[in-house]
């Protein structure tokens, strides 16, 4: 055991729904920022509904387009409707892909032979 006597004990903070928002939030950073702002948006919205808009936001976010936490909740991004992702490469345009890899490496074509190999 220690002879340090304990001087001062930092509070232990209560759990708040910001807690809650920064774990879905898919980015953490500035999170004083982010806190000023979370104040600023519950003006205008209930907790809730900002979680449940970031987590909408965090599915569908890829980087490095990740806004920051505090532009997301200045901006009011958690009103955004949800994205509708389409897939950048469809069946159709996979097959023509595959068929001009068949071309090539029946051509001898090493590298369309190897991208065969993997995607096949």
């Amino acid at each position: 055991m220690s002879n340090v006597t304990v001087l001062f004990k930092a509070p232990v903070q209560p759990h708040t729904a910001f807690d809650d928002f920064w774990k879905v939030y898919p980015r953490r950073k500035d999170k004083l920022d982010a806190q000023r702002a979370w104040a600023k948006a519950l003006k205008i919205a209930t907790a809730e509904e900002i979680i449940e808009g970031a987590k909408r936001y965090a599915a569908h976010a890829e980087a490095p387009f990740i806004k920051l936490p505090a532009t997301f909740l200045n901006k009011g991004s958690w009103m955004d409707e949800e994205l509708q992702v389409s897939p950048l490469v469809t069946r159709d345009s996979r097959d023509i892909i595959r068929e001009k890899a068949l071309a090539r490496a029946a051509n001898g074509d090493l590298a369309a032979q190897d991208w065969l190999k993997r995607n096949t």
